[in-house]
């Protein structure tokens, strides 16, 4: 059967994203994995019971604990599902210290760059030591990290075939690979951030256990147990208050579908 290609609406590439996080939400299910909802699609669940109105991508986050294990799953080549696949630094296909799981019928344009299909982001949550995390060189690579892959591979010239380089993708790699391996040996702190923004984002242990469950689009998952504090803290406390149209931007992500009529049919789209 031929393949299509054509530019999702934002609604689809929601759906598609939903799915992605409900067969995730499955997958730790039964293999006693734990995550949160967190940042924005956080937010979306308390505020608006599912996305943001204009936001289009899906965050949850796991302890470092958790994540290991869900690394050796996939080192094992134990899939969420045929048509999902995982990208990483580890794996050598992403340049950032995070996992992605990405639907492989997709294919999605960046604002400023090029990037892989519709996705949901795992981010790990590590100890949070001011010490490490304060130091020039380390913030010089997090920096690296974050910024580099808005670069616009897209467009023809140069540009595209410097950074394109396989030199320069594989210092992106290492440099996530260095940044994830120096902060996994964190003594416990009791405090806990995201490596992206560790600066915004510490936050004590007892505000994501226990854990609770929300209602996102229909469907319940897990969610920092002291979600009103984790929200006041990440967002402060008008966090519940919509901010002004002008300030309600997308992530300006171009999502497409490249997959069968059938699996587009399937998933309801």
């Amino acid at each position: 059967m031929l393949d299509m290609h054509i530019k999702l609406t934002t609604k689809q590439s929601k759906k598609i994203g939903l799915d992605i996080l409900v067969a995730f939400d499955k997958f730790c299910k039964e293999h006693n994995l734990k995550y949160y909802l967190v940042y924005g699609t956080l937010l979306g669940a308390v505020r608006h019971h599912g996305y943001i109105p204009w936001d289009d991508d899906v965050d949850v986050a796991m302890f470092r604990e958790d994540y290991e294990k869900l690394n050796k799953l996939i080192n094992k080549k134990i899939s969420v599902r045929e048509d999902l696949a995982w990208f990483s630094s580890r794996l050598g296909n992403w340049n950032e210290p995070l996992l992605k799981l990405v639907n492989l019928n997709t294919e999605c344009y960046e604002r400023g760059g090029s990037s892989v299909g519709v996705w949901i982001d795992v981010f790990v949550l590590d100890n949070y030591d001011k010490k490490i995390h304060d130091t020039n060189d380390f913030w010089r690579k997090v920096h690296i990290a974050k910024c580099t892959h808005h670069f616009d591979l897209s467009k023809k010239g140069i540009g595209k075939l410097i950074f394109k380089c396989l030199f320069f993708w594989k210092s992106l790699v290492r440099i996530a690979q260095e940044m994830d391996d120096r902060i996994k040996n964190i003594s416990y702190t009791g405090k806990f951030s995201v490596l992206q923004w560790p600066d915004k984002d510490v936050n004590d242990i007892s505000v994501y256990e226990p854990a609770a469950e929300l209602s996102f689009e229909g469907h319940q998952f897990c969610v920092p147990g002291k979600y009103t504090d984790y929200l006041l803290n990440q967002y402060g406390s008008t966090y519940m208050e919509l901010p002004p149209e002008k300030d309600r931007q997308t992530h300006g992500i171009e999502p497409y579908w490249i997959g069968t009529k059938e699996e587009f049919d399937k998933l309801g789209l």
